[in-house]
């Protein structure tokens, strides 16, 4: 009468999640690169929404797009030195919010910034996931966050299918005014992982499978699969 599920251990930056991608194809239509700076995202945003990057002479394009939560915006906020949610910080030994910091004031008012000039899509706070893969594969959206396969990847040779030049690329979290560039990494915790059915044939096998994703080179395999 009892159900148990084996816990997963995950280490700090133990996992890549999600990432930021962008259309390399609108950067070089605008004459501009792959930003690398938050004054640079900046210039490229406004670039994509007043230049016609996608060249179909409409005022279409949604520079940034989101799907159903600020929280995919959030990650912005890393640049600026600010996590957006609870955290251990070292140096005091003691556990703060994120999202209550003068980095994050600061982050927010660039963020308020590109909402305010339109350069973010004004559906990011409700878009489905359907409606956010959507504008995407549309030929609409020039950056956004997102997982490498179901999002980066799948969206990419949707968007080859019907230009070859369209090009999709994953791109590096761009820096801060104080030098700050990550994609912050949940701190180490414990999450669900796996249940054993009372169906299962073999249920010690099971158990020894899950029980060596514990040791270190269970970890890096499940995670990261086999190099090459």
């Amino acid at each position: 009468g009892h159900m148990y599920n084996i816990p997963t251990f995950l280490p700090k930056g133990v996992n890549a999640g999600m990432v930021w991608a962008i259309r390399e194809d609108w950067c070089k239509n605008v004459g501009l690169g792959i930003p690398e700076t938050t004054d640079e995202l900046y210039e490229v945003l406004k670039a994509f929404k007043t230049q016609d990057p996608n060249k179909n002479g409409q005022n279409d394009e949604l520079p940034l797009v989101c799907r159903n939560a600020n929280y995919y915006l959030l990650f912005l906020a890393n640049s600026f030195g600010a996590y957006t949610g609870l955290y251990w910080d070292e140096k005091a030994q003691q556990v703060k919010h994120g999202l209550a910091t003068p980095q994050a004031k600061e982050a927010f008012t660039y963020i308020h910034k590109l909402y305010a000039e339109g350069l973010i899509d004004p559906e990011y706070i409700t878009n489905t996931d359907d409606q956010f893969k959507a504008k995407i594969v549309d030929n609409r959206a020039g950056m956004f966050l997102g997982y490498i396969n179901s999002h980066i990847e799948a969206s990419h040779y949707a968007l080859k299918e019907q230009n070859e030049e369209y090009n999709l690329v994953a791109m590096l979290p761009v820096k801060g005014p104080n030098g700050d560039r990550y994609k912050q990494s949940a701190s180490t915790r414990v999450q669900y992982r796996a249940s054993i059915t009372s169906s299962c044939k073999e249920p010690e096998a099971a158990i020894k499978m899950l029980d060596y994703a514990f040791s270190p080179e269970g970890h890096e395999l499940f995670n990261w699969g086999i190099e090459g």
